[in-house]
């Protein structure tokens, strides 16, 4: 025992030396956010490595640590806290589950301060996408039988709602949708991933797939109206520039698309039958968690703690695996948080939210990611979070990430990159104009 002791605490010394180089600590991080598309049956890589690379990060400076949050956007964060932690002090919370708020609310402070250029955004993304095909092949072989994932280590993987190494289709469902954003945004105006389109068509092709194999309503309707609002912004976009005809007709192409396919699996059908006949019982029990949770609103205005919701209806169904919880993401705060938690982050989302809806309407861009594809990203969270519990999920927090790195960069140089290319596109359309 001795001697593992020493091994560990002499590799535990060389990783933190090793940590001072800057391309050591950025694939140490860029391997960590690749990890997030694996959810374990223990404590998930990103929860145990977000929190020390953030704190390793600042210490090391790797990271400056300068939010530049706007006063009352810092008022509503530190209310959120205060509430949140009154919550857990008055209830009886799941302590797992507030560590696991603890690694989400690190990954955001991670992302806000990591994503300070062009360069770190590409790299961010390309992470993302990596983990999530990589996922996707090991679990499809997996389903083959070319190998067999360890059953004390993942979660069981199904091809009736493809749930990859997410643990639950409805994670990997709307995790792909939000890659399926970003691709959509980079195949028809490329800012980050220049050339190589028939490639990007065809990952959007298999994601589509993908997301069908899911059987997930939730993440379909989600993607769905987050492909309407990319379109309408892009109309906007359109009408004032004059250019991305091509683009819209992509974008409506790709919708009828996608709702044929929805319409053509057979759970799509199914739910349209019993819809026809008043039995929709999967919907109506989702309702009766909402109407539940919602019940004990009133004798716990501070909330009963953090994740002892999803505890409670887990014993009331019989102590089932996954507990459907609220099933809403508001709800679940409100239950769980109490009234304060929830009104900040209520006014804290909309916050991240609103500012962005102008900045997409101009065309503007930040970090080689365009305010669309945030909106439209931010809009396909908010639609699945009123069908599932997502605070506790670290996909569900990157889209907000990003809007707090876009919206108020690390240095007010950074700050206005984003609105001086702009102006240089003006510029450069009245030069175009003025030769006429």
């Amino acid at each position: 025992m001795s001697d593992i002791l020493i091994i560990v605490i002499v590799g535990t010394v060389l990783l933190l030396f090793a940590l001072w180089w800057r391309r050591v600590y950025d694939f140490a991080v860029l391997s960590t956010l690749a990890s997030i598309s694996v959810n374990l049956r223990g404590p998930d890589p990103a929860h145990l490595l977000v929190p020390s690379l953030l704190v390793l990060g600042v210490l090391m400076g790797h990271l400056r640590f300068r939010m530049r949050f706007p006063p009352p956007l810092r008022a509503l964060f530190l209310g959120f806290l205060l509430f949140y932690a009154i919550s857990n002090i008055l209830g009886d919370p799941v302590w797992e589950w507030v560590m696991v708020f603890g690694a989400n609310t690190a990954l955001f402070m991670l992302i806000k301060l990591y994503v300070t250029s062009e360069q770190k955004m590409r790299a961010f993304f390309f992470a993302l996408l990596l983990g999530q095909v990589t996922t996707s092949l090991l679990a499809l072989a997996g389903l083959r039988g070319w190998w067999t994932p360890p059953d004390d280590i993942f979660f069981p993987i199904y091809m009736d709602g493809f749930n990859i190494f997410h643990g639950t289709r409805n994670v990997a469902a709307w995790y792909t949708a939000s890659l399926l954003i970003w691709l959509l945004d980079e195949m028809l105006e490329p800012k980050l991933w220049k050339g190589f389109w028939l490639v990007k068509v065809i990952l959007i092709v298999l994601g589509i797939v993908q997301l069908a194999a899911t059987l997930t309503r939730s993440a379909w309707i989600g993607f769905l109206i987050a492909v309407v609002a990319y379109l309408l912004l892009n109309g906007v976009k359109a009408a004032r520039k004059g250019i991305t005809v091509p683009g819209i007709m992509t974008i409506i192409i790709i919708l009828i698309i996608s709702w044929g396919m929805m319409l053509s699996t057979g759970y799509s059908l199914r739910i349209i039958s019993e819809i026809e006949k008043g039995l929709l019982t999967t919907e109506r029990l989702y309702m009766v968690q909402t109407r539940q949770a919602l019940s004990l609103v009133p004798e716990h205005p501070f909330g009963l703690g953090t994740g002892r919701v999803g505890k409670l209806f887990a014993f009331w169904e019989g102590n089932v695996e996954f507990s459907l919880g609220a099933h809403n993401f508001m709800v679940q705060i409100l239950s769980e948080n109490g009234w304060g938690t929830f009104l900040a982050f209520a006014f804290i989302y909309a916050y991240l939210f609103f500012p962005a809806i102008p900045k997409a309407i101009r065309g503007e861009s930040c970090y080689g990611v365009s305010y669309q594809t945030l909106v439209s990203g931010m809009t396909c969270m908010a639609v699945v979070g009123f069908f599932h519990d997502l605070v506790l999920w670290n996909t569900a927090w990157i889209f907000p990430s990003l809007a707090a790195a876009m919206l108020w960069p690390t240095s007010s140089s950074e700050a206005s990159a984003a609105s001086s290319e702009l102006r240089r596109e003006r510029v450069g359309r009245t030069d175009v104009y003025s030769h006429r």
